[in-house]
């Protein structure tokens, strides 16, 4: 949780995997406890994505193109 309240999803996803590992080798597969993980692996994953299109924004707005014309470059 601290990696993504320091806004940094990308080092937060390799740890919320190896929870979720954890989780399921103590608990198992259809314990309830993988539900914590599971949702700072979500979490994580939103981060993320939300920066990547901020980047994309970026790279759109420099390079003077539409952000729809940007997306399909990428």
């Amino acid at each position: 949780m601290r990696l993504l309240y320091e806004d940094k999803p990308s080092e937060a996803i390799p740890a919320a995997l190896q929870s979720l590992r954890c989780a399921e080798i103590l608990y198992g597969r259809d314990s309830v406890h993988l539900v914590p993980p599971f949702l700072i692996l979500a979490e994580a994953c939103v981060g993320l994505s939300m920066y990547l299109c901020t980047i994309y924004s970026h790279l759109c707005y420099e390079h003077d193109i539409r952000p729809s014309v940007c997306l399909q470059r990428w």
